[in-house]
C-alpha cells in the first residue's frame, strides 16, 4: 500500500522547507542517543561478593551532531536536498563504591595514561612561555 504525500508537504518541500524526513531522522538519531545515554552508563550493575558489593562508577561523556542541507539548483533534476546525524558517546571508569560491613568506601580509578599526558601537556607550555618570556628580555 502506497501513500500519497500530504499536499501540506508538497508545498513545503516545493519552497524547499524542511520535511517530515529531516524530523524522522532528527528523532530517530535523538532516541539512539538519549538511550546510551542513562544512569546505567555511569553506575554499572552491583557485584556482590560474601558481604561486600561494588559499583563502578564511570565518568560519560557523548557528542551529537546533526546537520541538514539543500544545494541551490534550478530545478528539481540540478538541485537536492539531504539530512543525517551521528553521535558517539564514550565512558570510562572513575571510580569504585564499596559497601562492606566495615562501612561505604569510594576509591578512585587513576589513569596513568592521561595523567603523562596532562604532565607533557603542562611542561611543553611551561618551556614554551619560558621562550618566549626570554625572547622578550633581549630586545
Amino acid at each position: 500500500m502506497t501513500e500519497e504525500q500530504p499536499v501540506e508537504e508538497k508545498a513545503a518541500q516545493d519552497k524547499g522547507e524542511f520535511t517530515n524526513v529531516s524530523v524522522d531522522t532528527l528523532q530517530a538519531t535523538m532516541e539512539k542517543f538519549l538511550d546510551t545515554a542513562n544512569v546505567k552508563a555511569v553506575f554499572a550493575k552491583p557485584i556482590q561478593q560474601g558481604d561486600t558489593t561494588i559499583i563502578t562508577c564511570s565518568e560519560v561523556m557523548a557528542v551529537l551532531g546533526f546537520g541538514v542541507g539543500e544545494c541551490c539548483g534550478g530545478d528539481a533534476t540540478n538541485g537536492g536536498h539531504g539530512s543525517g546525524g551521528g553521535g558517539r558517546t564514550f565512558a570510562r571508569p572513575v571510580a569504585a563504591i564499596i559497601a562492606s560491613p566495615a562501612g561505604v568506601t569510594i576509591q578512585p580509578i587513576m589513569d596513568p595514561t592521561k595523567l603523562w599526558i596532562a604532565a607533557l601537556t603542562t611542561l611543553g607550555f611551561m618551556f614554551a612561555m619560558m621562550g618566549r618570556m626570554r625572547r622578550g628580555r633581549r630586545h
